[in-house]
C-alpha cells in the first residue's frame, strides 16, 4: 500500500480541523471577555466607586430575613408538637399499652 495516499487524505482532513478548531477557540475567548467584562462592571466597578450596597445586596438581606422567619415558624411548629406528643405519652399508663400487636398477614 503506497503511503503518499494516505498522508495526502491525512493532509486534506488535517487543514479543515485545524481551522474549525481555531474558529471555535476564537468565538469562545471572545465570549469569555465579555463574561469578564459583565463580571467586572457588575461586582468590581461598583466597589471601586464606592457603592457599598447595591439594590441586590438590599433584596438579599429581605430574602435572608425572610427565611430567618420561616425557619422560626418550623421550630416553633416543632417544639409545639414535640410537647403534645410528650404530654400524650406521659397520660397513657404503661400497663394499658399491648405488649405485642399481632397483625394479620
Amino acid at each position: 500500500m503506497p503511503i503518499e495516499p494516505l498522508l495526502v487524505a491525512l493532509g486534506v482532513a488535517f487543514v479543515p480541523a485545524v481551522a474549525t478548531l481555531a474558529a471555535l477557540w476564537l468565538g469562545a475567548r471572545r465570549r469569555a471577555d465579555r463574561a469578564e467584562k459583565i463580571i467586572h462592571e457588575l461586582a468590581i466597578a461598583p466597589a471601586l466607586r464606592g457603592e457599598a450596597a447595591g439594590p441586590s445586596t438590599s433584596h438579599l438581606s429581605q430574602a435572608i430575613d425572610a427565611i430567618a422567619v420561616e425557619v422560626e415558624r418550623i421550630s416553633e411548629g416543632q417544639r409545639f408538637t414535640t410537647s403534645l406528643l410528650s404530654e400524650r405519652r406521659e397520660g397513657v399508663a404503661p400497663r394499658s399499652m399491648p405488649l405485642r400487636v399481632d397483625t394479620p398477614h
